[in-house]
């Protein structure tokens, strides 16, 4: 695994999804009462799933949220990895977009300004890179509701020979009764 100066690992470099089952749904190796929707997003997503997601934001050409980007295994993403940041760069169907992942040591703010990819902030917890992210609009993600943000979502990354791990925990109390952690994996092109 290449390191950095500081010896952490390199992420820098091409990353596609090893697989694309969680792009439509986050839960789908999980059974239906496996995911602990509120009552509201547990309707939503039966609509959605019986529409065929012909309302899903991505049907809109909007661009899909995190981690929802990182999970689509016909397009790839770019990390650039600098000492007080990490910049993804991804090629979606609906547009290009990026996400900053601040590594400089500053804490999450109280009200950033809502965006697709939110606000995240980084920290190295041994090879382990673990991002919080608060400040989604209430559009991103795959159960958007006007006026709901999520509020918190967890990425670990780790990376062993070509592949990397990720885990993503949504603990949002308004979409789902209890925290909902997930897991994906990314290779090296």
């Amino acid at each position: 695994m290449p390191k950095t100066a500081d010896g952490k690992p390199d992420l820098s470099g091409i990353w596609i999804p090893a697989e694309g089952s969680h792009f439509m749904d986050l839960g789908a190796d999980l059974k239906p009462e496996g995911v602990p929707y509120q009552p509201w997003a547990k309707a939503l997503a039966a609509q959605r799933q019986a529409a065929v997601h012909k309302d899903d934001p991505l049907a809109q050409c909007m661009p899909p949220g995190v981690p929802r980007v990182e999970t689509h295994g016909a397009h790839p993403f770019k990390i650039i990895q600098m000492p007080r940041e990490l910049v993804m760069l991804y090629e979606t169907s609906t547009n290009d977009v990026f996400r900053e992942i601040f590594t400089d040591g500053r804490t999450l703010p109280n009200a950033p300004q809502p965006s697709w990819k939110g606000y995240s902030v980084g920290r190295w917890e041994g090879d382990t890179m673990v991002v919080d992210t608060i400040g989604f609009n209430d559009r991103a993600g795959s159960i958007p509701k006007k006026g709901v943000r999520r509020p918190r979502l967890c990425t670990l990354q780790s990376v062993s020979g070509g592949a990397m791990s990720v885990r993503w925990n949504s603990a949002s109390p308004l979409t789902t009764r209890r925290p909902t952690p997930r897991h994906g994996q990314s290779r090296s092109t």
